[in-house]
Order: C-alpha cells, then structure tokens, then sequence
C-alpha cells in the first residue's frame, strides 16, 4: 500500500478512511468464524493502522485534502485527490 494506491481508490472522489480500506481488502463480517473470517478481521485492523499514518503524511505533503462533514453530532472526515505523487 502506498500514495499510488490511495490516490488510485480515491479517483475523482470523497471518502473516508474506513471507505477507503474497504476498496483495498473488501468488506468483512463478524459472524464468519472461519479461518478466512478472521484473516480479514486481522488484515482489516492492519489495514487501517498503516493507513492512517499514511492518510496523515498524504495530508501534510499536500498530496490530499480533507472535508470535515457535520452530521448532528456525528462529524466525518473524507479524503479527496489534490497532487499526484
């Protein structure tokens, strides 16, 4: 995973964080208890912690941008294209 592949999942649009991993792994559920189920659970939380860091370096080289939506009391982040890398 790098700048490349999160610029290639965000194309000309706005998404969150957790949007975004779901491109990279897909979807995963928490009643499949098989070995697989629990694989992408663990890939999932991986995931989200590496791309977080680079979600925040992406931001800080200008490279994304960030909307910051208010919903109530519910306020979500959404990251969109500014630079290539």
């Amino acid at each position: 995973m790098d700048c490349e592949n999160v610029l290639e999942i965000l194309g000309n649009t706005e998404m969150t964080q957790d949007q975004i991993a779901d491109k990279m792994i897909g979807k995963y559920s928490t009643s499949d208890n098989s070995k697989a189920g629990y694989l992408k659970i663990g890939a999932q939380i991986l995931v989200e912690n590496e791309l977080e860091f680079l979600l925040n370096e992406m931001v800080d080289s200008n490279k994304l941008g960030i909307k910051k939506v208010q919903n109530g009391l519910l306020e979500r982040v959404y990251y969109y294209a500014r630079n290539p890398c």
